[in-house]
């Protein structure tokens, strides 16, 4: 852990330093590899600050207390970044869990959808515009997937629910 402090109106011991260190030491547990802590002290009249922020990954995380005594503001200024690490942690591992049932229950439920695929071949023959509406009208279906028979291209003929007719050209 790399601590670097900083000092406002205010002295800090080594004492305070080691008491610090020790403190966020118990916050070693939730990173990997080495990790950036920046500490600010402020003193106010009799009010002891102090700031923490935390930078790994990409990830940034802040606490602040102020106390009377400077050895109650760091108890619990850690005890805030511990909420926060754990909150953070939690959040990470449940979205990779949600992410593994998602794609176990889509796959099981595309094998399944798959069976109930009902297959159209599209008619070699081109078809005019005219007589795509007169096949989609004789049909149930909203659309008709069809060769024009002008452009040799692939179009789709839609019906809308005004009752007309749309048409996607590729």
């Amino acid at each position: 852990m790399n601590i670097s402090i900083t000092a406002r109106h205010v002295e800090v011991t080594d004492e305070v330093k080691e008491y610090l260190e020790k403190r966020l030491n118990k916050l070693k547990k939730y990173f990997k590899k080495e990790v950036s802590i920046h500490v600010i002290f402020i003193a106010e009249k009799e009010r002891r600050i102090i700031e923490v922020d935390i930078n790994h990954n990409g990830i940034l995380l802040h606490g602040e207390e102020t106390t009377n005594e400077i050895h109650t503001s760091i108890d619990q200024v850690v005890e805030k970044l511990e909420r926060q690490l754990k909150k953070c942690k939690d959040k990470i591992q449940g979205k990779s869990k949600v992410a593994s049932k998602i794609t176990k229950k889509t796959v099981s439920g595309l094998t399944e959808e798959i069976k109930k695929i009902k297959r159209k071949k599209l008619t070699d023959k081109p078809l005019e515009l005219a007589d795509a509406i007169l096949q989609l009208e004789k049909t149930k279906v909203k659309f008709l997937v069809f060769i024009d028979a002008q452009t040799n291209k692939v179009n789709v003929l839609y019906q809308c629910n005004d009752g007309n007719y749309g048409l996607i050209e590729t």
